[in-house]
This record gives structure tokens, sequence and C-alpha cells, in this order.
């Protein structure tokens, strides 16, 4: 037996005194720098120098204490969704970080305006500088910063509250249940076990958001057209240009992951075609894919014996991060209970005040739920690590981000996998395994090029409801190489990244990380050359440096080179060929 663990976690321990104070006081200090910035010369002399470096340290605590309070705010929020004070806090602590940005476009003044010499010693503020030099003066850029509360996040805003309306009256378990579109999106993205239901959800979905299909197209034009308006005003024919840039990807690097995984889509086929006899049908549908199949699933699981397998895979490689992982659980660190009314997102924050995380998701019992705590465990140790560096050096972007999470459920996954005996247990974690890579590579290649296609089309025009059903129908259609018996046109409907206006292309970062991740495991657990001590240098370094320098430094290889991808796709092929040789 194992011992029972809290599954609520502790959020009181954070701020002593009435987090609308918190909020009031950080949005004084903030006004305050920035009136300060506006008020300072160009640093010239020495004094001038040493004044303003002394303000960008302070400007790192600051900046530290803002990204706390926006944690801590999207956090009790989303213990209890309809709370319309916590729906308040969270606003506002929104607000707040939108103040930051203006003061960060004061930083970025004085940073165009000073000796490069000067911050040498700070990538971040390298990094801002070089964007600076690309957008536009401080006052538009301020003004976007303002307008966008009222312009592109307004649409965003506009679609989900859209989706919220939707209700689907549907039969789960011999019972007549109403579920929101929300939640339909999710049973979706999950793959409910059962095919009959997975189908009549699809239809259902399609024909709920039916009658609001051009809405929909309006809204997606909308958060594009704006996009792609501020980008022509600066400068940049590139759509992927500020993805890029913010990721710190080159497109040469960009360009051969894509390559690689394209010239790969042909291997997958067989999996569509095991699952359809599976299933017992011709050719499966799009919303079959990641569908677990007919077999012996794998065998329930409860929160406590969760944990202790994931501790015992990460300390095989790492005791640092098992016992990272123990002191998460005995200081309450994580949310998984399950309850009406809490958000069905799952993710993991960053605390840098109090070096600290939080993670928050819904154990259901299931491996999958392991595997995705494994997954925001892997957030967290990340940021952990990240936490021993000074605040504008913990800063890493979401391509990054991936590489540190998609290794922790390697670990988990692989591990479990080669102590399980052959059997139906085993065949169903190896599906299992597989289904992970139509989730991180395959789904996220679809989005990508749809989004990519998207912006090149709507430079020229707008497009209807019907116009986006095509594209993105012949998108899956080139992505799953004809192989399925029908797709989903209404998925950029469902899909909310198309529609986040401050994160363009939030898709192919999934695909870097996975594939970066996999090429990680090799070198460490395979071939034994990356230590448990070396893996904690290499978190640390993605605050300080490019995913081009990351890999020469860490693992040796050039990203722009195909052969990399194409040695770890080779790795997730071999599943999937392991897997159809089953039977």
């Amino acid at each position: 037996m194992y011992k029972v663990i809290e599954q609520k976690w502790d959020l009181e321990s954070l701020y002593q005194v009435e987090f609308a104070e918190v909020l009031a006081s950080l949005e004084a200090e903030v006004r305050n720098k920035r009136t300060a910035l506006q008020n300072m010369p160009a640093p010239q002399t020495d004094q001038e120098i040493a004044a303003f470096k002394q303000t960008l340290e302070d400007i790192g605590r600051l900046d530290a204490e803002v990204n706390q309070a926006q944690s801590y705010a999207m956090c009790w929020m989303s213990e209890d969704t309809a709370d319309r004070e916590r729906a308040a806090v969270q606003r506002r602590s929104s607000g707040l970080m939108g103040m930051l940005k203006t003061l960060y476009i004061e930083v970025d003044r004085l940073l165009l305006l000073t000796d490069e010499a000067v911050i040498n010693d700070t990538f971040y503020l390298q990094e801002r500088r070089k964007q600076a030099s690309e957008r536009l003066s401080p006052e538009l850029e301020t003004m976007l910063v303002e307008f966008a509360g009222n312009g592109a996040k307004s649409w965003s805003r506009m679609r989900q509250a859209m989706v919220q309306r939707v209700r689907l009256t549907m039969n789960i378990g011999g019972e007549e249940t109403t579920v929101s579109g929300g939640f339909a999106f999710q049973m979706l993205f999950t793959s409910h076990p059962d095919p009959a239901l997975r189908k009549e959800l699809a239809v259902k979905l399609a024909d709920a958001l039916a009658p609001d299909a051009e809405l929909y197209a309006m809204v997606l034009n909308q958060v594009i057209g704006l996009r792609m308006q501020t980008f022509q005003k600066r400068g940049w024919e590139n759509p992927l240009h500020e993805t890029l840039q913010v990721n710190r990807v080159s497109e040469a690097t960009l360009q051969a992951l894509c390559q690689a995984v394209e010239r790969n889509l042909p291997r997958f086929v067989p999996y569509f075609e095991k699952q359809a006899r599976l299933l017992g049908v011709e050719r499966i549908g799009e919303e079959d894919v990641m569908a677990p199949p007919g077999q012996k699933a794998v065998t329930a699981i409860s929160y406590e014996a969760g944990l202790e397998l994931i501790l015992s895979h990460f300390e095989r490689f790492s005791p640092v991060m098992a016992d990272y992982v123990r002191e998460a659980v005995a200081k309450r660190w994580i949310e998984a209970d399950e309850r009406l009314g809490k958000s069905n997102i799952i993710f993991c924050t960053q605390l840098p005040v109090a070096k600290e995380q939080r993670v928050f998701t819904t154990f259901r019992g299931m491996y999958q739920c392991v595997s995705l705590l494994a997954h925001e465990l892997g957030h967290a140790y990340h940021y952990h690590e990240l936490s021993k560096q000074p605040p504008l050096a913990q800063k890493v972007p979401t391509s990054m981000a991936e590489i540190a999470s998609t290794f922790s459920e390697l670990l988990l996954t692989n591990g479990y996998l080669s102590a399980l005996p052959d059997g139906p247990e085993k065949a169903a974690m190896l599906g299992e395994k597989v289904r992970n890579t139509f989730q991180y590579l395959v789904k996220p290649y679809v989005n990508f090029l749809f989004e990519k296609r998207l912006c090149e089309v709507r430079k020229q025009d707008v497009l209807s409801a019907a116009q986006l059903d095509e594209m993105m129908i012949d998108v899956q259609r080139g992505v799953y190489q004809d192989a399925l018996a029908g797709y989903t046109p209404g998925h950029w409907i469902s899909n909310n990244l198309f529609y986040l206006s401050e994160r363009p292309f939030y898709n192919y970062q999934y695909m870097l990380g996975y594939l970066f991740s996999a090429g990680l495991y090799a070198l460490g657990m395979e071939k034994g050359e990356l230590t448990a001590a070396q893996y904690a240098d290499f978190l640390q370094d993605t605050g300080c440096m490019n995913m081009e320098e990351l890999a020469r430094k860490h693992l040796g290889v050039d990203l722009t080179d195909e052969r990399f991808w194409q040695q770890s796709l080779d790795v997730l092929v071999r599943d999937v060929e392991d897997y159809v040789k089953l039977g």
C-alpha cells in the first residue's frame, strides 16, 4: 500500500498580505520605474552607466515579482473558473504584465543608445537590444501594447466566449449528459476510448459549430490580419520572423526540421492501417489517430503509485531530479485533485521570487495522467534549475521548455516499457508512446502548415469558413498521406492556439522540443554520455543561449543539418514499426 498523498496544492504560503495590495504595490512600482527610465539620459559617463546597470538589476527583481504575481493569479483562477472575483484578479494581473511590457520598451530605447559593450555579459539584454533594433519607435510599440487589450486580445476572448456557449447532449455510459464545447474539444484531444462516442462527438461538435462558422472565421481573420498589419509596419515580410526570434531558432533550423518530418510522413501510414484493423474498419478517421485501440488498456493506476513510478525512473537518471519531485510533493506544489469547477488545462508555472514552482493537472487514474504529470514535472525541474540563475537569465522560450518536459516523459515511458514483460500491457504501453509522437510531432506539423498557409493567403484577402475548412482538409490530407477515411475541417475553430494574439505559430516548438529531447535521451540513457550534472547545466544554459548554440555545446550537433533530426525520427519510427509488428 502507498501512503496517501495530498492532491491539492498550497498557494497560501506565497503571500502573507492581501493579493490586491501586492498588485497595487507592483503597479505603482512599474509606473515609477517607467517614469524614471523616461527621464534617464542615454548612459555615456561611467556614473551614468553604473546607474543604468543598477536600474537593470532592479528591473530584473521587479520582473520576477510581476511574473510571480501573474503566476499566482493564474493558479488561483484555475482552482475555480466560475468565480468572478478570481477572473477579475487574473484580468488585473494581465494588465500588470502589459504595464511591464511598456516598461521594457523604455529599457529597449536606452539599450539602443548604450554602447553594446556595457551589456555584453547579459544574453537577455543583448537579445532585447537586437529585437528592439527591428521594431517601431518606443512610442508606437507602447501604443501597440496598450491597444492589444481592446484589439487582438479581445478577438481571442470573443472566440473563447463563443466556445463556452456551445453545449452538446451526449450519451456517455448509458446516460444523457450535457457537455460544454471546451469539454468536447478536450475529449477529442485526449481521444475517448469509445470509437462510437468519438464519432458521435466529432459529428455533433461540427453541427454545433456550423451556425457560427462565419463568426469564427471573422475572428480568426482579424487575429491574423492584425498580426500581419503589425509585421508590415515593422518591415517584417516573413510571417515567421517574430516566432523564430522569440524562440531563439534560426529559419535554417526550422527548415531542416520540417524537411526531415515531411520526408518521413509515409513511414507513419502502417500505424493508421493497424489502427483500422484494431477498430474493425477499412480506414480510420482523423478523430481515431490518437485513440486507444481495442486491445487491453494499460492498467489503472493510483496517484500515489503513479508518483512512485515517476520517482523510480527519474532516480535512474538523476537522483537530484527525483529529490526535487519529492520536495514538490512534500511541500504541496502539485494540484492533481479531480473536482468540478477547476480548469481543464494542464500547466506548470514558475514562482521566481519564492524559487518555487506549481504544477496543475487533474489525475484520473490512467497511465496517460501519469505521463502528463511527468511532463509537467519536467517543466518544474527545468524552472528549478533556472532559479539558480539571475532573474533575467531565467527566461526560456517554448521551444526549449518542451525539451525538458518531453525528456522527462521519455525517462518515464522508456523506463516503464523496459520493465514490462511481453504481453498486452506492453503492447498498449508502446501504443501510448507512439501516440505521443502524433501529439508532439504530427499534429503540430498539421497546425504549423495550416497557419503558414493561412498567413500567406491572409496577406491578400479574408477567408470564408468554407475556405478555411478546405485549407484545413488539404493540409491534413497531405500530412496523413491521404490515408484516412475522413478529416476534421473545423480544427481551425477547435484549436485555440491559432487565436493566441501574442504567440504566433505556437506549434512547431513541440516538434522541435520532442525531437531534440529524443536526441538528448539517446545521448544520456542509451550511450551513457550525459550525466545528471551535465543535464542540469544544459537546463541552466537554456536561459542564455539560442537553440543552435545549445545543441553545439551539449550535443555536438548542427541543428541546421537535417541528419540530426533524421536520427531522432529514426528512433521514433522504430517504435511505430515495433508496434505494428505486434499484430
